[in-house]
Parts: structure tokens; sequence; C-alpha cells
């Protein structure tokens, strides 16, 4: 079985460099598009190439979160490092201790109902192995949405004590809704950074 990492993506940078650099020099000097634009989405496309989806929806490669029920303590060096590097978990773990920290990892790109299922499953194991009746969550960025339609499908099992979200992409982002509906000049360079 190959596994190899979806998010957050590998950037190869000396390759970006090569590929953004020049065409954005031209822009700059000229104030115009000289082929930023394109060499910027180019190298999204490859960066992301692992979880984008084909016309239909369905994803172009087979993407499944790896799930870990170990508590973060269990996890080896280079786990916890990837943890804290993708959450900033550090005052939290040293709190209440790295044997009650647990990580729900999701296809952050899937449909958030089911994956609240999944979450639902989760919790239930870490409850049944840890021998605690609630759990607090701590959403992070897309695990917002999550969260909400976790609450929304499972809210009344009062199996959570507390949840704080950490910067949660509850409301949307503007920017997101843009490239979504391809409204964003390609001919501007500029209006993305705006």
């Amino acid at each position: 079985k190959f596994i190899k990492r979806a998010w957050p993506p590998k950037v190869d940078t000396k390759k970006a460099a090569k590929t953004v650099l020049p065409p954005f020099i031209k822009t700059v000097i000229t104030r115009k598009d000289k082929g930023f634009s394109e060499a910027v989405g180019s190298m999204f496309s490859d960066v992301l190439d692992l979880i984008s989806v084909k016309p239909d929806g369905e994803y172009k490669h087979n993407v499944v979160p790896v799930r870990d029920t170990r508590p973060v303590s269990e996890f080896s060096d280079s786990m916890k490092g990837f943890v804290r590097k993708i959450a900033p978990v550090n005052s939290l773990a040293e709190s209440i201790g790295e044997e009650n920290l647990f990580l729900f990892s999701y296809n952050a790109f899937g449909k958030p109902e089911e994956t609240a299922d999944e979450l639902e499953e989760f919790i239930k194991t870490v409850l049944e192995q840890t021998g605690s009746e609630k759990v607090n969550l701590l959403p992070y960025s897309l695990g917002g949405p999550v969260t909400v339609a976790y609450f929304h499908k499972y809210g009344d099992n009062n199996i959570i004590n507390k949840t704080v979200y950490l910067v949660p992409a509850l409301n949307g982002s503007e920017l997101i809704t843009d490239i979504m509906d391809r409204r964003v000049d390609r001919k501007q360079g500029y209006s993305l950074l705006e």
C-alpha cells in the first residue's frame, strides 16, 4: 500500500521559483500580466493534484485519511512534530498531557456531513479507550464545518464537554468563492493579491 502525503501539500520551492519568478518580474516591470497568473495557476495545479477532482466531482486520486486512534503520547517524534506543525497545540498538550490529546484525521475536502459520521465513530472509540464520558473538541481550519455538521447530526448525544474553534472556516472566504466560481481575472495577476 503506497502512502503519499496529500495535505499540507509539499512544494518543490526550486521548481516553483523557476516557474513563477520570471513572469513575476516581467509583470512587475511592465505592470501587465506577462504569464504570471498562468504560471501561478499551473504551479497550484501541480501542488494540489493529489486532492484534485474530476469534472464529475469524484476524486482524481484515491485519497483517504490515515487515522490513528492512539493518543498523541504514543505517536513517533516525527508524527508529533507534524501534529504541532498543522495546529498550535503545544500549550494544550502541556496542560492536559499528550496522553489525553487525540488527532482526528479526515479528508478536509470531503463532505462535512459524511465526515461528521466518521468523527462520531472516532469520538466513541476515544471514549471507550479512555473511559471518559465526554470529550473536548478543538476544530482547526476546515475542521470548523465538520464540527458544525457533527453538531447538526449528533448534538444531542451529550458527549461533548467543550468546543473551542481555532481559526475555523465557518464563514467562508470571498477569494475562495471567486476562484471556485471562476470570477478571478486571470489577466490581472494582482487581483488575487487584492
